[in-house]
């Protein structure tokens, strides 16, 4: 995955969420927010909820996953953070795999409740991962370890050669806005009778 760089964030290494800003998934490319989490059995574990990606090397770190419960091995509901190349999309459906990896990995690696992660965060998430790591900290180079690489993630399907986000239009953006203020109208309207 890589993206277009918008006007207003340069020389910005600060990882931000795909939701929380003007990018989108490109044409034909799959955006694979809600698509379903799952073992190599094919075992649920949760859902794909948002990406983290880094605006100045416009590539995406983590995938946002919402673990869901299920009463033996995740015993509670909770977002996480799995980085790019630890998954990788199923061969034919709509589905992240996570190959390798353990629900107890995912349940210990720590919540993830939105914003900017710090850089002891990223280093637990890459020491569940490798058992035990002593690779210290150091953006960008920290990004070079095979569970950011991208292609890993692709490579499934086909091999991303071009951008797949890019920065929503002015028109999408005034379409957006319009659609999801109709459906705030109609949810207010549904809440209060007498405005029918």
């Amino acid at each position: 995955m890589a993206f277009e760089e918008e006007d207003n964030i340069t020389n910005n290494t600060q990882l931000v969420a795909l939701s929380d800003s003007d990018y989108q998934i490109v044409d034909g490319e799959p955006d694979i927010t809600g698509w379903n989490v799952l073992t190599s059995d094919g075992v649920k574990l949760g859902e794909v909820d948002d990406l983290l990606f880094d605006p100045q090397s416009r590539s995406v770190r983590y995938l946002v996953v919402e673990l869901q419960a299920d009463g033996k091995d995740i015993v509670d509901d909770r977002t996480v953070l799995v980085p790019i190349g630890v998954a990788e999309l199923h061969t034919d459906d709509d589905d992240v795999i996570v190959p390798n990896v353990t629900a107890l990995q995912l349940t210990g690696l720590p919540v993830y409740e939105g914003g900017p992660i710090d850089p002891q965060t990223e280093w637990s998430i890459r020491n569940v991962f490798e058992g035990g790591s002593t690779a210290p900290y150091d953006a960008p180079q920290f990004y070079e370890h095979e569970h950011f690489d991208e292609d890993r993630f692709y490579s499934p399907r086909t091999v991303v050669t071009e951008s797949i986000i890019t920065e929503e239009s002015p028109e999408e953006e005034a379409e957006r806005k319009e659609k999801v203020q109709r459906i705030i109208a109609r949810i207010e309207r549904k809440d209060n009778p007498e405005q029918l």
